[in-house]
C-alpha cells in the first residue's frame, strides 16, 4: 500500500470514479486509471470491517462532500484516520498509515461503472512494519533496474 497504488503514468488513461456511503450523505470522487488494484488488508480494523482499498494521492480526490456526517476513529500509532458515516456507519475512505498524506478509497463504496477492470490482492497489514519494509525494498529494486536501463 502506497501513495502510488493507483498507477498515474504519464499519458495513462484517467477517469473520475465516484463513491458514497450507504445513505448517500458522504460522497467522494477521485481521478485514477480505469484499471485498479485494491488491497485486502488483514490488519485488525480492515479485517473486521471487510475494507478493501486503493491508495490515492490527496491531489487526486476531486470531491469529498459530507465530512460533517463522519465520525473519526484512530488507534495504535494514531496515524490512520478511519471515518464512518454517523447515519449509516459506512466508510467510503480513510487516511491509511501507509499513505498519511493521501487516502484509501474503499472498493465496496464505489460505483463500479467506471472500473474497466480491477484486481483484489492480499496485503499483510497484520505484520505492517515487515510488509512495508519488504514492499519498499521491492519498489526500490524495481526503480534501480529501470534507472539502469535508461
Amino acid at each position: 500500500m502506497s501513495d502510488d497504488s493507483a498507477s498515474y503514468e504519464v499519458g495513462a488513461e484517467i477517469v473520475v470514479h465516484h463513491g458514497e456511503c450507504h445513505c448517500g450523505l458522504v460522497k467522494i470522487a477521485f481521478e485514477a486509471p480505469p484499471d485498479l488494484v485494491f488491497d485486502e488488508c488483514n490488519c485488525s480494523i480492515c479485517y473486521k470491517l471487510g475494507l478493501i482499498g486503493v491508495d490515492i494521492p490527496a491531489s487526486r480526490l476531486v470531491r469529498f462532500e459530507g465530512k460533517e456526517h463522519l465520525n473519526e476513529y484512530t488507534f495504535n500509532k494514531k496515524v490512520a484516520k478511519h471515518w464512518f458515516c454517523k447515519q449509516c456507519g459506512a466508510s467510503p475512505l480513510h487516511v491509511p498509515r501507509s499513505n498519511p498524506n493521501g487516502y484509501s478509497i474503499h472498493f465496496r463504496c464505489l460505483d463500479k461503472s467506471t472500473l474497466r477492470s480491477y484486481k483484489i490482492v492480499p496485503f499483510d497489514g497484520e505484520n505492517w512494519e515487515t510488509t512495508i519494509k519488504r514492499e519498499k525494498a521491492a519498489r526500490d529494486e524495481a526503480l534501480q533496474r529501470i534507472s539502469n536501463h535508461i
